[in-house]
């Protein structure tokens, strides 16, 4: 089953990209309620470092996620289109 989810027509890396983006995301917004009532930077620090970089870093994540699995696809597009390409072009340098 994970070999079918990790093939280049698969949508499963992407959905899971968005995921964590989202996730990410909603992290960043909860680290920030929780941070902008706090007027000293000693008590906002440790909820930066655990939570707003935690986030930042899923969102970063999740879209290199979505980007690579966008680039395959797209690169398994391509061969296909050159083998056809290649066939084609074999097919008509063997017409006499």
């Amino acid at each position: 089953m994970l070999r079918r989810w990790l093939t280049d027509d698969s949508p499963a890396p992407v959905y899971a990209g968005v995921a964590l983006v989202a996730f990410g995301l909603l992290l960043v917004a909860y680290t920030w309620l929780r941070v902008a009532d706090l007027a000293s930077v000693s008590l906002q620090l440790p909820w930066i470092a655990s939570g707003g970089f935690t986030g930042a870093g899923l969102v970063v994540v999740g879209a290199l996620l979505v980007n690579v699995t966008v680039k395959r696809r797209e690169s398994a597009e391509r061969r296909k289109q050159i083998a056809e390409l290649a066939l084609l072009v074999q097919a008509l340098s063997d017409r006499p």
